[in-house]
């Protein structure tokens, strides 16, 4: 080794090199049986004689320590230091005093140091005092390290580290006087104890929070082993002798410079290779997880044959897993004790609170930050702990892979395509997922602006209607038409407000072009309209929706609707088609092209079009003519010649009238289109020709201001009038052929009785010019209007107006009765359709109403009856339908203050403002029970849903469940702390809910009463209702809000704003996507409880309104309020088809 050193004389710069290399030759020189003498290295090495000293001293206490099974090799130190009642000293002689500490026993020795319990007679305590072993006889390095110790110990505060009261140095003897802990180590406890695992991570935790403290102080503790751990009394653990500290400020301390300094089975890696200027903090977290390790396992994580087995395995080996050796180690604490004794002290936890923090996650159950060594990691030290063994694993792996690359290296290639398949499977799947997502959360924005835009056109409908714009109104309402599943209604305000907005007149969109003709099905039910572009809009009229649009020149209604072949025809330039106008099939006829249509006709039958056309030379083929259900007769050319003026189609299919110029006027068979006969009598020109509604008779006007009739059957002209002021431009017939209307020029409109000829003037003062005229189908009234006139409707009898169009109309181009002559349809120069409604049916929301104040409502399960409580102490039966009292409950001696009907619709639970709940059988209007227990003002009722039980509440502050069947109260259920105003059961009966002036809600189980829920709402709450799902809960309060809540979490949702006082009542619609509430400012406000926005105000009511509820069918909504008035607000139809209104 001298050798080596003079050749290399750089190495001695590096002294912890140089006493590595020095303990190696130790060690091989004592395996072969020749240890050098102390003697002999110090001659040799004169240079580092101290630090080979303690060398040597380390290396007997290692052996020491393989050769004992509880204590450390420093048994002073470690086992006896600051502790009592573990390493007796010499007894049976009288230990002299030390200063003024007065030695009770020895308590500690080892090589170093010696430690006793003393008393300390000044302040009457005990202590421990520790001495140098030697002395007087001590070195200064021996005295400088007892000083660091006690001025390293001195910095810290901490309840689990031994205090030092004070160092002292009297003459040549110093010492140490520390806390005296009454107690063992934790080597004898955990001997004497079972090994807990939860206790086991509770004390490296408090342990780790200690050293985290010298650390953070600059001390390195560098000895940190279960005999350097005390247990006290209490089980408080304290960690002790700071002898072998190191300061991380001090690299210079005697007491601190290079060594092998610690007990060998605790040593981190770093310790045992003697890198003393690496050994810092992670050496004492190594240390921890050691004696974690023992404590979980019984054993230490290494333990060789013999001592250089033991330091091999701590540098080289991995620990076996804890849960090996003990199988119930939880996963989590073994990660966390494996990686405190990670041979890296970088891959350690960082710091000593790190570790202290995972055992709290650990014990707490939650998430650990520390993660296991991985098969990668594992294989890596491996390999480096064995590289001759790796390096021939190695080559075999080489072989074997060469042998099998020879044989696989197609599958290769498949392999990676696969993979690259599945890859770009799993990335389209990805990608198709985030789309997924995506379109889930545009098309949920799309559903809530969706929700925001209906609320608003209603909205501004109603306001449009208040202002008197119902055009507006009614474009609004057309354009927000909800989008409704196959059989639903549309929502209750769209449907109020519609009706409302058309009450008087109804404008149907589809045109973009003056409307000139018009024609309705015999049934009333189809509108063909035909507009100046040459379009037909077939469409419904009840409710009004396009369902057909073509291009067309003619249109025409088959006389027979009731037939399988009710059809509508038109010719579209080219082709004739049919549709039937039950089940809108639609065809073209079996005809081929046809030419230009000049005129179409049903046969009187409806079996046959007949087709009137400008058809080319090759198109007259007689073969066109085929049977169907509907017959196709196109005539051949020249039968109709094209150069005629006036044409009429008697509207029995029997005839056809034409006139041209020098072509007389003709009478033709509409079958056929041959003449049957010319009718004589006039000279002059025809200006207009009309038929009878049987057929029987035609009537013309002529240039000379004439008019003559003839009957179709015969040919003969019976009637000739020349009292006429100007030409007749329009005629009409009467339904039953009996009166003539006539235009005389174009302002003057006459009536002619054909049987009595009088003739008698519609009165007018208008300057503008009348175009069209029609009778009603009774025959009672005529319509008229034209360019600058008013639309009007006249009696026939007298000539009198009896309505006028209130609104702007512009010029009027079309006009005719519906069927049932309630209705006037109107088309003009605007494109749009009008509905003109004769008889409009009031809208009167309005019953009988009580004769005090109205305060509570129910109806029915099948909404067919509506039933109301009074300050009159009355309950009104009314039957919804015909909107009249149908009976009068009596047997309340207050005020009838809640209402509820029971599943089977017959029976009735009302509560007065007194002390009675009563039962009622409402078919025969009998009192079935009373039950009483309340003693104080009932205010509330609610039945569930199976009918089994009742439940009450008022002012006794109190919930009483009543068992239906034995009449009798079940229980009594507490929790409010003032008056219970509200209660309800969910829709499946599981939970009641109840509130009121104590602003609480309380959502119950409905069988036991335990309570699920509370919350605290920010008023007093009058009202209550669950959502139909049962997953919301409105609230309506004194602070003028309805508020609705989440029933699964009391999760507050959105706040409905714009009530002007308090809210007593809240409702919800069947369908769940309305809310209603009504207060004392006098008006129901219906709500979108999703966006919270107010759809529409209903208004009619002179006092606070008390009590709002929907029909279970939605279709009406009902009211009463503190003046005894009872309203129903009506919404959708009974029956009422899914559709939009627009074009189709």
């Amino acid at each position: 080794m001298e050798v080596y050193l003079d050749q290399h004389p750089h190495l001695a710069e590096d002294e912890d090199a140089v006493i590595e290399l020095l303990y190696a030759e130790y060690v091989v020189r004592e395996e072969v049986g020749e240890p050098p003498t102390a003697e002999e290295w110090y001659a040799r090495f004169p240079r580092w004689r101290d630090r080979l000293g303690r060398l040597l001293e380390f290396h007997r206490l290692f052996e020491e320590d393989e050769e004992g099974e509880g204590e450390g090799p420093r048994r002073a130190e470690e086992a006896g230091a600051e502790r009592g009642g573990v390493t007796p000293g010499p007894q049976g002689r009288v230990l002299p005093p030390v200063g003024p500490f007065e030695l009770i026993e020895e308590i500690g020795r080892g090589g170093m140091g010696v430690v006793y319990k003393a008393r300390q007679a000044a302040l009457n305590r005990i202590v421990a005092v520790k001495l140098i072993l030697a002395g007087g006889l001590a070195g200064p390095r021996e005295r400088e390290r007892l000083r660091f110790e006690a001025e390293a110990v001195a910095r810290l505060h901490h309840p689990n580290i031994v205090q030092v009261y004070e160092f002292v140095e009297e003459g040549d003897l110093p010492y140490i006087v520390l806390e005296y802990v009454e107690g063992c180590n934790l080597a004898e406890f955990q001997r004497r104890s079972e090994r807990r695992l939860d206790w086991s991570a509770r004390l490296i935790e408090t342990l780790a929070r200690a050293i985290h403290h010298a650390h953070q102080r600059g001390i390195v503790h560098r000895d940190l082993t279960p005999a350097n751990v005390l247990i006290a009394a209490d089980e408080t653990p304290k960690i002790s002798d700071f002898g072998l500290a190191k300061s991380l400020a001090q690299e210079g301390s005697t007491s601190l410079s290079g060594s092998f300094l610690g007990t060998p089975r605790y040593m981190a890696p770093e310790q045992v290779a003697g890198h003393s200027r690496e050994v810092g903090p992670p050496a004492d977290i190594y240390a921890l997880g050691a004696i974690l390790y023992e404590l979980l396992t019984g054993v230490v994580p290494f333990r060789g044959t013999s001592p250089l087995e033991t330091l091999r395995k701590v540098l080289e080996d991995l620990p076996e897993a804890p849960s090996r050796v003990r199988s119930d180690v939880p996963a989590d604490l073994e990660t966390i004790c494996l990686k405190c004794l990670e041979r890296e002290p970088g891959r350690r936890y960082l710091s000593a609170a790190d570790l202290a923090e995972d055992l709290r996650r650990f014990q707490a159950g939650e998430p650990i930050r520390a993660r296991p060594i991985s098969i990668g990691r594992r294989l890596l030290k491996w390999t480096r702990r064995r590289p001759a063994e790796a390096a021939l694993a190695a080559l075999v792996v080489t072989a074997v892979a060469g042998i099998l690359i020879a044989g696989f290296w197609s599958n290769a290639w498949l392999v990676r395509h696969g993979l690259a398949l599945e890859e770009a499977l799993a990335r389209e799947q990805r990608q198709a997922a985030a789309a997924r997502l995506a379109q889930s959360r545009a098309e949920q924005n799309e559903r809530i602006a969706h929700r925001h835009r209906h609320s608003s056109r209603i909205k501004f409908a109603q306001q449009a209607w208040e202002a008197g714009h119902v055009e507006l109104a009614q474009e609004l309402l057309v354009n927000d038409r909800p989008e409704l599943g196959e059989g639903d209604p549309p929502r209750f305000e769209w449907s109020y407000l519609h009706r409302l907005c058309h009450r008087d007149f109804t404008l149907l969109w589809g045109h973009t072009a003056s409307v000139y003709s018009l024609a309705v099905t015999p049934d009333g039910r189809t509108l063909a309209s035909y507009d100046y572009e040459g379009n037909v809009l077939l469409r419904d009229l009840a409710p009004s929706r396009p369902w057909a649009a073509l291009p067309a020149s003619w249109v025409r209604i088959a006389p027979n609707t009731g037939s399988a072949s009710d059809s509508a025809g038109w010719g579209d330039r080219g082709v004739v088609q049919l549709r039937d106008v039950l089940t809108r099939n639609r065809w073209t006829l079996p005809a081929g092209n046809v030419g230009i249509v000049n005129f179409l006709g049903f046969s009187r039958d409806g079996t046959t079009l007949n087709v009137w056309d400008q058809t080319r030379p090759d198109a007259s083929d007689p073969r066109a003519r085929r049977d169907l259900s509907m017959r196709f007769d196109r005539q051949a050319p020249g039968r109709l010649v094209p150069a005629v003026s006036s044409v009429a189609y008697s509207p029995d299919g029997r005839f056809l009238a034409t006139y041209g110029p020098n072509r007389p006027l003709t009478l033709r068979d509409a079958a056929t289109g041959r003449e049957r006969t010319r009718l004589r009598g006039m000279d002059s020109q025809v200006h207009y020709l009309a038929f009878s509604r049987n057929g029987e008779r035609l009537v013309a006007s002529f240039d000379d201001d004439g008019l003559a009739v003839w009957e179709t059957g015969s040919g003969r002209l019976v009637q000739v009038f020349k009292d006429h002021n100007a030409t007749v431009s329009r005629i009409a017939f009467s339904p039953n052929g009996t009166t003539l209307a006539a235009l005389e020029g174009d302002r003057d409109v006459v009536f002619r009785d054909l049987a009595t000829e009088r003739k008698w003037a519609v009165p007018s003062e208008d300057k503008g010019d009348v175009l069209v005229l029609a009778f009603a189908p009774d025959g009672r009234t005529l319509a008229l209007g034209g360019e600058g006139v008013p639309l009007r409707v006249c009696d026939v009898a007298t000539g009198e107006e009896r309505a006028r169009f209130s609104r702007p109309i512009g010029n009027v181009r079309s006009l005719m009765f519906t069927p049932d002559g309630r209705t006037v349809v109107i088309g003009g120069d605007d494109p749009r359709v009008r509905l003109w409604h004769l008889a409009p049916a009031l809208e009167d929301s309005s019953l009988a109403g009580h004769s005090a104040e109205t305060w509570s409502l129910a109806f029915s399960p099948d909404g067919r009856t509506l039933v109301s409580g009074s300050d009159d102490n009355t309950i009104v039966v009314w039957d919804v339908a015909e909107r009249r009292k149908r009976a009068t409950l009596r047997g309340h001696y207050s005020t009838v203050s809640a209402l509820a009907f029971f599943p089977d619709g017959r029976t009735l639970a009302t509560v007065e403002l007194g002390q009675h709940v009563k039962l009622w059988d409402v078919e025969q209007g009998r009192e079935l029970a009373t039950l009483v227990g309340h003693i104080d003002r009932i205010r509330s009722v609610a039945i569930s849903p199976d009918g089994k039980t009742v439940a009450s509440a008022g002012s006794d502050l109190s919930i009483r469940l009543w068992d239906v069947a034995s009449r009798t109260c079940r229980a009594i259920l507490e929790g409010h702390q003032d008056t219970v105003r509200a209660l309800a059961f969910s829709p499946d009966g599981r939970i009641l809910a109840s509130a009121g002036n104590d602003k609480w809600v309380i959502l119950r189980d409905s069988t036991g009463g335990r309570i699920r829920r509370t919350w605290k709402s920010g008023s007093e709450i009058s009202s209550l209702a669950f959502s139909p799902d049962g997953t919301r809960l409105a609230l309506g309060g004194e602070d003028r809000n309805v508020t609705i809540w989440d029933v699964a979490d009391g999760r507050h949702l959105v706040t409905l704003r714009g009530h002007l006082s308090k809210v007593l009542a809240v409702g919800f619609s069947p369908d769940g996507e309305t809310v209603a509430s009504a207060g004392e400012d006098r008006t129901v406000r219906l709500w979108d409880p999703i966006t919270g926005q107010e759809r529409l105000t209903l208004k009619g009511h002179l006092a606070k309104v008390n009590a709002v509820v929907f029909s279970p069918d939605g279709r009406y909504l009902a009211s009463g309020s503190h003046d005894g008035a009872v309203k129903l607000w009506q919404g959708p139809e009974e029956t009422q088809p899914r559709g939009r209104e627009g074009k189709p």
